[in-house]
Parts: structure tokens; C-alpha cells; sequence
């Protein structure tokens, strides 16, 4: 509430100025520790941008260790007006570089496209495949969810406050782990984004893991073996098995949106 509050506060002041890069760690709002914002010169395929560091909600957990919602921003000398949240993956705990996926037809990186990208650690620090920050219940539910809430509203304001404008339209593009925060912010969050991109999201990952084991067990049982005697699993349907597959799925599926 202190974040969003003073959000409200400077929103009016942000749309009346730009505020240059290296200035953007003078704004004090609530909970925000901006640590660095600095530029960037132009590097194919991306152009000149203003790249800021900071942290929203530092504090000492249950456990001990310092937590808080990490994030890097890029804000393009060309920005096309528009806002893009890079999901995360695997548990998170590491801040990608905001760059903003390359998905779909067209490779070209969303900060290379003219979007303002923001990526997060989701709220604690540590390996993509460590859960030890559960131990903390408020990580737990940054994790889960509010990190994706806070984040974006503290990049809309330096957004504001750096373009002197808000942007026009706001995205979220993330796959597996950033696939799970797209439907939770689709379901949590309905007024964030004026798009997702939820690509491949991993939910109730405890049932999938035990699926994926029980699936890999039998598919040895039936794929062939090499020389010495060890199933090679990539082997275990033949290419005229996943024909047959594939071809079925798309006979009951394709045209159920209208286009076969």
C-alpha cells in the first residue's frame, strides 16, 4: 500500500517532466531503494538505453537472509510508447536482463523493438532451481504472485517519470515459470496488461514432476536399445507414431477456432 500510495503521489508530478537517466535515483518513494541508473550506449541489436537497478521492499526474513523484489529496467532511446514485463523461470531468484523474449515468428528482442522492458527476481535471491526461500512465507507469496504487482507499478512510474509520459499499452511475455505468472496475472492482476503471452506454464509442478518420472519409466520399457544395452529414450515412439499423433490431434482440434 505504501508503494502504491506513493505512486499516486508522483504520478502527476512524472507526467509534467522527464527526468533524466541518471536522475531517476533521486525519486523517494516508499519502500524503493533505486541503486543505480545509468546509460547505455547503442549495441546491435539494441539501441542507446537508460538501464536502472533497484529494490523494491528490502527487509530480513524468518531465516535471515535479505529479501526484496530485485528488477532491472531498460528504457530505449526509441521507446514506441509501449511496456513490456519479462516473466521469469525456472523459481526465480535471479534478475535477467531485460531484453524481452523473442517469441513468435519475429526474433528481434523486445527492447530492440522500442519497448520499455522490466524483468525481476520475483522477490528473494538464490538459484533458479533453489526453494529454499519458501521457508519465508512473505517470499512465498512475492513468488507466487505480488512481486509481478509491485514491480510493475514501480516501472510505470519510472517510466512516467523518465519519458514524461505513461505508456499507451502494457504486455507480459513469459514461458514456464513466466507462462504460470501470465495466468496468475490474468486471473490476480486483470488490469496490469493490455496483453499476455503465457507460453508453456508451469503449474502444480509437484504433479507434473511425478507425471514426467511415471511417463519416463514406461517410455524405457518400450524404447529401443543401443549397443550396450541402454534404452535411448528419444527413440521410443517412431517418427510415423508421432505422425499418427500429431495428425489425429489436429483432425479433432484444428478448427475449432473457426480456420481449419
Amino acid at each position: 500500500m505504501r508503494v502504491r500510495f506513493s505512486l499516486i503521489l508522483l504520478v502527476a508530478a512524472a507526467l509534467q517532466a522527464q527526468t533524466p537517466c541518471a536522475d531517476l535515483t533521486s525519486l523517494r518513494i516508499a519502500d524503493l531503494i533505486l541503486e543505480e541508473a545509468n546509460t547505455q550506449p547503442a549495441k546491435a541489436p539494441f539501441p542507446e538505453h537508460c538501464l536502472v537497478h533497484g529494490i523494491i521492499e528490502k527487509r530480513t526474513g524468518v531465516d535471515g537472509r535479505t529479501y526484496g523484489m530485485r528488477f532491472e529496467l531498460r528504457l530505449p532511446a526509441n521507446w514506441q510508447g509501449r511496456f513490456l514485463f519479462q516473466g521469469g523461470g525456472g523459481m526465480d531468484g535471479i534478475v535477467r536482463p531485460a531484453y524481452g523474449p523473442a517469441s513468435g515468428a519475429d526474433p528481434t528482442p523486445g527492447l530492440a523493438r522500442g519497448f520499455a522492458v522490466v524483468s525481476t527476481d520475483a522477490g528473494h535471491s538464490g538459484a533458479p532451481n533453489d526453494p529454499s526461500f519458501s521457508r519465508d512465507q512473505q517470499a512465498r507469496i512475492d513468488n507466487a504472485y505480488r512481486s509481478i504487482d509491485r514491480v510493475t507499478a514501480v516501472a510505470k512510474l519510472l517510466i512516467a517519470s523518465y519519458y514524461g509520459r505513461p505508456a499507451s499499452r502494457s504486455y507480459f511475455d513469459g514461458c514456464s515459470n513466466g507462462g504460470r505468472q501470465g495466468l496468475i496475472a490474468m486471473q490476480r492482476l486483470p488490469l496490469l496488461f493490455d496483453g499476455i503471452v503465457s507460453g508453456a506454464p508451469a503449474f502444480r509442478v509437484t504433479h507434473a514432476a511425478i507425471d514426467s518420472a511415471w511417463a519416463t519409466i514406461h517410455l524405457m520399457k518400450i524404447a529401443p536399445k543401443d549397443e550396450s544395452g541402454k534404452p535411448i529414450l528419444s527413440k521410443a515412439f517412431a517418427d510415423a507414431d508421432l505422425k499418427l499423433v500429431a495428425q489425429a490431434v489436429l483432425e479433432q482440434c484444428d478448427a475449432l477456432d473457426g480456420t481449419k
